[in-house]
């Protein structure tokens, strides 16, 4: 009899064994899966939005220093005012190719990329470049005050259009953050 008893208690921990074998086998494949989903997917996608909206944010501040440092330019005619626009010019071409980059997979975040791009375009081909033209031509502060009012109406079509990339940029990412977090 006791080797009956023996014999059902040792397969009862057979059995108990296994099942915790079982579970601790389909814990680590469950954990192997998440971080799978989490290193393969989710962070690079997470990283990539981060990395755009940055860029949208760079390029925004790109921006300013250019309008700025022209409408300075425009008021005094001091030449040397000019520099953080030089700078704006030289940085908004990267600032925007790495914003295009983080949302090659965004159709839809791509296309207001583009669309602040063509405001940014429009606010330099109608406005900057032609006032930087006129350097020296002002007639008086009624010219001055015209063409910062010109400056204005081009900057706030473009200030529209890099705000609505920049909230969709910021949704893209608290999206991804939170999916990254419901996951974990």
């Amino acid at each position: 009899m006791t080797s009956v008893g023996g014999q059902r208690l040792t397969d009862q921990i057979g059995t108990l064994t296994r099942a915790i074998l079982l579970t601790v086998g389909l814990a680590a494949a469950v954990s192997l899966a998440i971080t799978l989903v989490l290193g393969v997917w989710l962070v690079p996608t997470t990283d990539r939005y981060n990395a755009g909206a940055r860029a949208i944010r760079l390029s925004h501040l790109a921006m300013l220093d250019q309008q700025t440092a022209l409408r300075a330019f425009l008021v005094t005619g001091d030449e040397g005012l000019l520099n953080p626009y030089r700078r704006g010019v030289a940085a908004l071409p990267g600032h925007n190719e790495r914003a295009r980059r983080a949302y090659r997979d965004q159709p839809q975040q791509l296309g207001l990329v583009m669309r602040m791009q063509a405001a940014q375009q429009e606010w330099t081909r109608q406005w900057a470049q032609p006032a930087l033209a006129r350097r020296g031509q002002s007639s008086g502060p009624n010219s001055v005050a015209a063409d910062l009012q010109r400056d204005r109406l081009f900057f706030d079509r473009y200030r529209a259009a890099e705000t609505a990339a920049e909230r969709s940029a910021d949704r893209l990412r608290q999206d991804a953050e939170r999916l990254q977090l419901w996951i974990i």
